[in-house]
């Protein structure tokens, strides 16, 4: 088993040689929305500012109070929703530089063909984690928890629906939650030091997470490779996932079955076609088998001869 150290020394070895471009994916995928979160003001910050709006410069203040705050609804609203796409190809960026593939920054914006599941999913997720924390907060963390892991599972199988992704990653989390809990909980001495640095620490430390996030689920989906560890089997989600590289060999064996050996060159092509067009026949008794075939003689010459009483050679 694999712990919170493990996968931060995975993410660090990963990220050797690909800090700049990881830091600036990182910085346009987070303006994107890939990771969406409302932060209100609490009420003691509003009681605080209450005697400025009623004061000489209120109406001024109350103005760039309300622009300020319509902006940023709008701007929530628009990375709530063109960020559930941005996520999930964040998320493939990320894979991408684990595997120790060609990871690109135009990563971010490869999975804006299934934004219709992806936008669903995140809308399914926050309303479901809504509904729990109407419970309690612990209800509402620990339902976040179970689906932490539907983004990976639909980044990884873009035919997958919404729900399916939910249900796959719920069945995941079931014994991993603590673990992931205490993984992201081990980068809160990491977070307080960038605080000092006025927060230009958290571009650093945000990939960082990131990628340790993403060896996590390699490791609870049994996708690590042999460098990492040997495959483990997780359940339903590993059946899905033999259930789609059987369908994909069985279209390979189809494809084959009706593709150019039956159907090409060999039975229905160019040869036989000519070989008509010019008058040629085939032969199954071709007297080439016997050898008494002589040069400028055919064979059809050699059978209407043969019963021939003028012809000399049969004496």
């Amino acid at each position: 088993m694999y712990y919170a150290s493990d996968f931060r020394r995975m993410a660090r070895e990963a990220l050797i040689g690909r800090w700049g471009l990881a830091v600036i994916t990182s910085l346009v995928a987070g303006l994107l929305g890939a990771e969406y979160g409302v932060n209100l003001p609490d009420f003691e910050w509003r009681q605080e500012y209450s005697n400025l709006v009623s004061s000489d410069y209120g109406a001024l203040f109350l103005s760039f109070f309300a622009a300020f705050f319509g902006f940023a609804f709008i701007y929530g609203v628009v990375v709530f929703i063109i960020g559930s796409a941005i996520q999930l190809g964040y998320i493939r960026f990320n894979r991408n530089i684990l595997d120790r593939a060609n990871p690109q920054f135009m990563d971010i914006f490869s999975r804006f063909q299934i934004f219709g599941k992806a936008f669903l999913l995140r809308l399914l997720m926050t309303i479901f984690t809504f509904l729990w924390s109407l419970l309690f907060i612990i209800p509402g963390i620990i339902a976040a928890y179970s689906y932490a892991m539907a983004p990976y599972i639909l980044e990884e199988n873009p035919n997958m629906t919404a729900s399916e992704a939910i249900a796959y990653s719920k069945d995941m989390m079931r014994g991993n939650k603590w673990r992931l809990f205490c993984l992201q909980i081990s980068f809160i001495g990491w977070g307080i030091l960038c605080l000092f640095t006025c927060g230009i620490g958290f571009l650093w430390l945000t990939p960082y997470t990131y990628m340790a996030e993403v060896a996590f689920f390699y490791d609870v989906s049994g996708k690590f490779s042999g460098q990492y560890g040997q495959f483990q089997q997780n359940g339903q989600y590993n059946q899905y996932q033999q259930g789609q590289q059987d369908n994909q060999y069985n279209q390979g064996q189809q494809y084959q079955s009706n593709g150019y050996q039956q159907n090409g060159y060999q039975q229905n092509g160019y040869q036989s076609n000519w070989q008509q067009q010019n008058g040629y026949q085939q032969n199954t008794d071709s007297s080439t088998q016997n050898g008494a075939e002589k040069p400028g003689q055919s064979s059809t010459d050699n059978q209407s001869d043969s019963g021939n009483p003028n012809n000399t050679s049969n004496l």
